[in-house]
């Protein structure tokens, strides 16, 4: 299954949008899909935060 997130991020004044996606597991999305997704849109977000 693919993902599709946007974000804006505002960090220390400095405003950014952000739009991308990821690819999940349809196994894992059919246990918990609200946790999966969370997880997997929290370490994208990390990873916009560390470029």
């Amino acid at each position: 299954m693919k993902v599709v997130i946007m974000t804006k991020l505002n960090i220390e004044g400095s405003r950014g949008l952000r739009r991308g996606s990821f690819l999940i597991s349809d196994y894992e999305f059919k246990k918990n899909p609200d946790w999966y997704i969370g997880i997997k849109a929290y370490e994208w977000i990390q990873k916009q935060i560390a470029q």
